[in-house]
């Protein structure tokens, strides 16, 4: 129902004729752009978005996106 690479599916749920489904991007080692050191994770931040019609209902995507941060002091990105 939800194939999209670097995405996994951690909840599909039937909410009043509205089908939601929460996802997580999959854990992944991330650089920063600027120095190239190893980003820590700092969290998540959730999005809600639309999808095309499934089984003639609506759909909303919960997405739990990861958060990172450069751990370089000097570096003040996020990524």
């Amino acid at each position: 129902m939800f194939a999209v690479d670097g995405f996994h599916v951690t909840a599909i749920e039937d909410r009043g004729g509205v089908i939601v489904l929460e996802v997580q991007t999959d854990p992944v080692t991330v650089g920063c752009p600027a120095c190239g050191v190893l980003a820590e994770g700092r969290g998540r931040r959730l999005h809600r978005l639309a999808d095309a019609p499934a089984f003639g209902l609506p759909v909303q995507v919960r997405w739990s996106k990861r958060l990172w941060r450069c751990i370089q002091g000097s570096s003040q990105l996020r990524v």
